[in-house]
C-alpha cells in the first residue's frame, strides 16, 4: 500500500506488512534520514528502506516503512534541520491513523523432519506452530508442494501422512523450489497459516468495521527413514546326495513370505558333518533358492540352514539332513619307488593299483619332469618310450623331488585315478628310474676298402664306413694298422681323429699288404674290419753300362752316351737325362738319349775343370766330373739312378794352328 505524508483529520488505515511511505515537500529539501520517520506511540515500525528522493521530482522521496508490532499507531516525519526549510518541523503521515495486524508466521520458512517408513496415518509428523502478533485465532491447510497428496492435516495444527510409506519404495517425486530429486524418500509440502484481523475505522462520529485474512507458510521437507525389515527363515528345506556325486550334497529351499520389507538380496548357506561343531559358510551368492555344496567328505553326514538378507538378516532355517555316497581312491600294490634300469632297455615297472568301490575302473597316467621320457598301459605297464643310452642322459632337472639334470635319474609321476565326473578319486606315487651303465664297445667297421694306384706305388688307400653305434658311447677314434704279407707284427698307421679314410704311405711297390681298421670309444676298443691290397710294381730306370771314366781328345765334344732302361711293364716309364756334379755347367746332354758332350771343345792347354770334393779332384787338371742322373715315371712313381763320370781331357800333339785334329771316343 501507499501512505502519502501531510496533515488533517485523523482517519484509521489498516496496514498487513511494510508498504510504502511518500513524501511530497513545497520545494526541494535534503538532509532526509531513516531517523527522521517515526512513530507515536514509538518503535511501532520503522524505515526499512529510503527515504530516497525522486530521480524526477527533488521535492519527493520515498521510504519502505515495516511495522513491527500490532496496534495503532500515528507516523510522523521530522522535517526539522532539513535544507532549505520545509515549513513545519514534524509532519503527520496523511490524516490517518495507522492499524497493523501482521500475518501468521512460523519459526522458519522451511522445516525438516525425519520420520520411520511404514509409520501409521494416526502418527503426527510434527506439530504446526505459527504466531499472529495480534493473538488472532491461525487455522492451516495444506496449500503446495509436489508430495502434498501425500499429507493431511489433523487436531487443528497436526501434519500427518495421508498413506503409510515404504522406504523400500520411495513415492516422492521431482521439485524444482525447493530442488529434490524424485525417489529419494524426501516428501515436498507447503503448508499455509491463516488469521483473520478485525479493523475498526474512519473519521468520527463515522465509525467502520472491516475484516481481513493473513497469510503466512511454511515449506516441510519429511525424510523416510529405513526400517530394519529382516525377513523370516527359509521354508522347505532339502538336502540330497547321489551316488555319481559323492563330493557334494544339492540343497534347495523357498523363499520366506516378505510383504511390505525390503526385497531379498541374498541368501546364507551354512554346513557342518555331524550335528554338531562350528559351521562352515558355503559361500553362497545371490537370491536363486538352490545351491550345491562341494568339496565335502565321502560317506559323511552332513547338516545345512539357510537364512535370508534383505533389509537385515533373518534367522537361520530349520536344519536340512543328508549323508554323501560313499567313495575310495584307488591303492598301489606296491610302495617301491626305486627302480634301476640297464642302458638300451625299455621295461621298468607295473604300477598295479586296485579300488575298493565297486564299478570304478582304475586308469593311469604319467606326469613329472622326465614323464615325456615314459609311456604307461592301461595296466599301469611303465616303459620308457625309447630304450635310454646311459652315454648319452637325457633326464631333465626336477624341483620336487630335487635332482640335477643329465645324472641318467628319471623322475616319473605314475598317478591311478577311478571313477568318473564328481566321483573321481586318485592316489599318485613319484618314481626313481635309475639308469645302469652296460659296456659297449663300437661293432667292426664295415665295407673297408684298401686300394692301391699304379701312379702312387708306395701308397694304399684306405676307406671304411662307421659301425653302427647307436645307444652306445660316442666312437672318439679309429686304429688303422698294416703289415706286409698275412703274418708277422702289425705297423699302426698313426691315423687319429674319427674320419673314415687315409693314405698308408712309404710302402714297398709291388708288395702286398694286409690293412685292419677297428673304432675306439669310452668302453673300449671294438673288433677290427680286415682288407689286403698290394702295391704297384715301380722300378727304377738301370743304366746299359757301368763305366765310368772317359777319355776325350782336345778340341773335341762327344764324351759317351749313358743309355738307361726302365723295366716296368704296367705303367710305360719314359727315361729322361739330367747332369750335376762340379763340372756339370762345362756339359750338355741330351735329355732323351743321355748323349753326353762337352757344351764346348775343350783345350787341354787352358783346363777349366773346378775343384770337386766328391769324388775328390784338383782344380785344372783336366779332369771333369760330371753327374748322369736317369730318371722314370712322375709323380708317386718318379725313380732315378745317378752314376758319377770322370772324363780326363787328353792332350793332341800335332795339331794345326787354330785347327785341332778331333778325336772321338765311343764307350
Amino acid at each position: 500500500m501507499g501512505v502519502t505524508a501531510g496533515t488533517g483529520t485523523t482517519a484509521r488505515t489498516a496496514v498487513s506488512g511494510a508498504f510504502t511511505l511518500t513524501i511530497t515537500y513545497s520545494e526541494e529539501v535534503n538532509g532526509l534520514t531513516s531517523s527522521k520517520i517515526f512513530t507515536a506511540p514509538s518503535n511501532k515500525a520503522s524505515a526499512t528502506s529510503g527515504p530516497t528522493k525522486s530521480p524526477t521530482d527533488a521535492k519527493i522521496w520515498t521510504a519502505t516503512i515495516t511495522p513491527s508490532t500490532g496496534g495503532d499507531f500515528q507516523l510522523y516525519v521530522d522535517s526539522t534541520g532539513l535544507t532549505p526549510a520545509a515549513g513545519n518541523n514534524r509532519v503527520r503521515v496523511g490524516s490517518t491513523s495507522l492499524y497493523y495486524d501482521g500475518p501468521p508466521t512460523f519459526s522458519a520458512a522451511t522445516s525438516a523432519v525425519s520420520i520411520a517408513e511404514n509409520t501409521p496415518t494416526s502418527t503426527d509428523l510434527t506439530t504446526l506452530n505459527a504466531t499472529d502478533t495480534n493473538g488472532n485465532t491461525i487455522s492451516y491447510s495444506i496449500t503446495g508442494g509436489v508430495d502434498q497428496t501425500k499429507f493431511q492435516i489433523a487436531d487443528t495444527n497436526k501434519l500427518r501422512f495421508s498413506a503409510v510409506l515404504d522406504f523400500e519404495s520411495a513415492q516422492d517425486v521431482q521439485s524444482t523450489t525447493p530442488v529434490n530429486a524424485a525417489n529419494n524418500n524426501e516428501y515436498i509440502v507447503v503448508v499455509t497459516a491463516s488469521s483473520t484481523a478485525t479493523i475498526t475505522g474512519g473519521i468520527h462520529p463515522n465509525v467502520v468495521t472491516q475484516m481481513q485474512t493473513l497469510t503466512g507458510t511454511q515449506t516441510v521437507t519429511v525424510t523416510v527413514t529405513n526400517v530394519a525389515e529382516p525377513p523370516s527363515a527359509p521354508t522347505s528345506l532339502s538336502v540330497t546326495a547321489a551316488t555319481a556325486t559323492p563330493t557334494q550334497l544339492s540343497v534347495t529351499w523357498s523363499a520366506p513370505s516378505n510383504t511390505g520389507a525390503a526385497a531379498i538380496s541374498d541368501y546364507d548357506v551354512q554346513y557342518r558333518a555331524g550335528t554338531s561343531g562350528a559351521f562352515t559358510d558355503a559361500g553362497f551368492d545371490g537370491t536363486g533358492t538352490s545351491t550345491t555344496l562341494t568339496g565335502l567328505a565321502p560317506g559323511t553326514q552332513y547338516q545345512v540352514q539357510v537364512r535370508a538378507t534383505g533389509d537385515g538378516t533373518g534367522s537361520w532355517s530349520a536344519s536340512g539332513t543328508a549323508t554323501t555316497a560313499a567313495n575310495a581312491a584307488p591303492v598301489f600294490s606296491s610302495s617301491t619307488t626305486a627302480f634301476n634300469v640297464a642302458e638300451n632297455s625299455t621295461t621298468v615297472t607295473t604300477a598295479t593299483a586296485t579300488d575298493s568301490d565297486s564299478g570304478d575302473t582304475v586308469s593311469y597316467a604319467i606326469s613329472g619332469a622326465d614323464s615325456a621320457k615314459f609311456s604307461i598301459n592301461t595296466s599301469g605297464a611303465l616303459t620308457f618310450a625309447s630304450a635310454p643310452d646311459f652315454e648319452d642322459a637325457q633326464d631333465v632337472v626336477s624341483a620336487d623331488p630335487s635332482n640335477a639334470a643329465g645324472n641318467n635319474e628319471y623322475i616319473v609321476t605314475v598317478t591311478a585315478s577311478s571313477g568318473t565326473g564328481a566321483r573321481a578319486l586318485s592316489v599318485s606315487k613319484t618314481l626313481t628310474v635309475t639308469v645302469t651303465n652296460e659296456t659297449e664297445v663300437p661293432s667292426a667297421p664295415t665295407s673297408l676298402s684298401v686300394t692301391a694306384d699304379d701312379t702312387t706305388p708306395t701308397e694304399l688307400s684306405v676307406s671304411w664306413t662307421a659301425p653302427t653305434n647307436t645307444g652306445k658311447p660316442a666312437i672318439s677314434g679309429y686304429d688303422v694298422e698294416y703289415r706286409a704279407g698275412t703274418s708277422g707284427s702289425f705297423t699302426d698307421a698313426g691315423f687319429t681323429g674319427i674320419g673314415t679314410s687315409t693314405t698308408l704311405t712309404g710302402l714297398t711297390p709291388g708288395t702286398a699288404y694286409q690293412v685292419q681298421v677297428r673304432a675306439t670309444n669310452a668302453d673300449g676298443n671294438g673288433a677290427s674290419a680286415t682288407e689286403s691290397a698290394t702295391t704297384a710294381a715301380n722300378v727304377a730306370p738301370v743304366f746299359a753300362s757301368t763305366t765310368t771314366a772317359f777319355n776325350v781328345a782336345e778340341n773335341s765334344t762327344a764324351v759317351t752316351t749313358a743309355s738307361a732302361t726302365d723295366a716296368d711293364t704296367v705303367v710305360t716309364d719314359t727315361v729322361g737325362y739330367a747332369i750335376s756334379g762340379a763340372d756339370s755347367a762345362k756339359f750338355s746332354i741330351n735329355t732323351s738319349t743321355g748323349a753326353l758332350t762337352f757344351a764346348s771343345a775343350p783345350n787341354y792347354e787352358n783346363p777349366t775343370d773346378v775343384l770337386s770334393t766328391t769324388p775328390s779332384n784338383a782344380a785344372g787338371n783336366n779332369v771333369y766330373i760330371v753327374i748322369v742322373t736317369a730318371s722314370s715315371g712322375t709323380g708317386g712313381r718318379a725313380l732315378s739312378v745317378s752314376k758319377t763320370l770322370t772324363v780326363t781331357v787328353t792332350d793332341v800333339t800335332t795339331e794345326a794352328p787354330g785347327k785341332p785334329t778331333p778325336q772321338v771316343t765311343v764307350t
